[in-house]
């Protein structure tokens, strides 16, 4: 009895160094992949544009700053666009008038001749 008793306990011992080792692996998975992700994060935050001091809140206004300023520029451009466009119907209604006046004037000295 004193034997199967001393048996039955190094079995209980045994399967709780078991568990043990199995709790010690995961600990070291965890332990590495804790490593991982903190040199990752090292990587990340010494990215240029944490590294400059900006990070995601620097980059949100930069990219802020350019949609305002490309706003800017298209109204620009269809502002001078229109500008042009009135310019060359300017321009277009003075060649006739050029041309009318110059047939005129032909006209008016044929008569006189």
């Amino acid at each position: 009895a004193a034997a199967q008793a001393a048996e039955a306990e190094l079995e209980m011992a045994r399967a709780r160094a078991g568990a043990a080792d199995d709790a010690d692996a995961d600990l070291r998975a965890a332990r590495a992949e804790i490593r991982r992700l903190e040199a990752q994060l090292e990587d990340t935050l010494s990215a240029p544009f944490f590294a400059d001091g900006e990070g995601a809140a620097g980059m949100r206004e930069r990219l802020r700053a350019l949609e305002q300023s490309e706003r800017q520029l298209r109204a620009r451009a269809a502002h001078l666009e229109g500008t042009v466009q009135a310019q060359h119907s300017e321009l277009e209604a003075l060649r006739a008038g050029r041309e009318r006046a110059a047939a005129e004037l032909d006209e008016a000295r044929d008569e006189l001749a």
